[in-house]
């Protein structure tokens, strides 16, 4: 069966997904460029090209995002 994302879209999933565990708080884009080693706007990009594809839901409150994982995505990294 297909993944409905790429391996690199998956990466992130799993780091917002396992983030959130540790830290009871989704991760900011910052953490998220640290750790990928990446510029702001490949990490933005990735963030809008989740949502696009129905992947995650983003929420903006105060400087930092929340992240909700959408069908079958928190399906996978539940059974992790």
């Amino acid at each position: 069966m297909k993944r409905p994302y790429t391996d690199k879209q998956g990466q992130y999933l799993a780091f917002i997904y396992y983030y959130g565990k540790i830290h009871g708080s989704p991760p900011s884009e910052s953490e998220m460029q640290q750790y990928f080693h990446v510029s702001p706007p490949s990490v933005h990009q990735m963030i809008l090209t989740l949502e696009t594809h129905g992947l995650i839901e983003r929420t903006a409150y105060s400087g930092a995002c929340e992240y909700r994982f959408r069908g079958d995505v928190n399906k996978d990294y539940g059974r992790m």
